[in-house]
């Protein structure tokens, strides 16, 4: 972040409670935050206020996707763990253990109970497009996704930012979640084959894990862990 012009925007997509937008706030950035859940929005609106950084953090109190949508589902934990809230309702179910069989005998039956007994409440949000209410004149330095499956929706509805050049406004970097826990399973509508070809169409380089090991690690679910967050830096 210390390399990056000043005038340039972090856009955090998946704010939760503010942990990054506040720390990028701290080094005098603007950051633009973007969080559906009403109580973490409550929390993140306190952390600006207690650091005084009305003037930086501008939340958006809705989901970011590939399309403008009203009053749609979007499910959280009832055991207060919102960090693993998503639109896509099976990805909450299971969580850590998605592609795990509940009678796998590396999970203990104490640890196996408390997952099956896990309760999904949905709350409704609005959903936009990111190239529809970012403005166009802002530039971006950051963009950091994480949306518990339906990352590539988020970046498909950024298209209108991510195609421009830098000098432009286009963000230097992108972050996002790569995992296959989702993607393998179905738990979203994309396939794991469609980020990298998409990203280099915005001219976008990035980090993303051979296709051997990928296709190795499809063909053994059981096997499958969180996958490490995928950088993208423009070319």
């Amino acid at each position: 972040m210390s390399k990056l012009p000043q005038d340039r925007v972090f856009v955090d997509v998946g704010a939760d409670v503010g942990f990054m937008s506040l720390a990028i706030a701290d080094l005098g950035y603007r950051v633009f935050a973007f969080e559906p859940i009403p109580y973490s929005q409550g929390k993140l609106c306190e952390g600006i206020t207690w650091n005084n950084f009305s003037n930086l953090v501008t939340v958006f109190p809705f989901a970011a996707g590939s399309e403008a949508l009203d009053n749609v589902p979007f499910y959280t934990r009832e055991d207060g763990h919102l960090g693993s809230s998503s639109l896509h309702r099976n990805a909450i179910v299971k969580d850590r253990k998605l592609v795990r069989d509940i009678h796998d005998p590396t999970i203990d039956s104490h640890n196996a109970s408390h997952w099956k007994k896990i309760n999904v409440i949905p709350i409704r949000t609005a959903v936009r497009r990111l190239d529809a209410v970012i403005p166009r004149h802002e530039k971006l330095g950051i963009l950091k996704v994480d949306a518990q499956g339906a990352d590539f929706n988020v970046l498909k509805g950024a298209t209108g930012l991510l195609n421009r050049t830098v000098a432009e406004g286009a963000p230097y970097q992108i972050v996002f979640e790569f995992d296959l826990r989702f993607l393998v399973k179905r738990i979203s509508d994309h396939n794991w084959r469609e980020y990298e070809p998409f990203m280099a169409s915005m001219k976008y380089k990035c980090n993303f894990p051979s296709y051997e090991k990928l296709e190795a690690q499809e063909a053994d679910v059981a096997t499958l862990r969180r996958s490490d967050d995928v950088s993208c830096t423009k070319v």
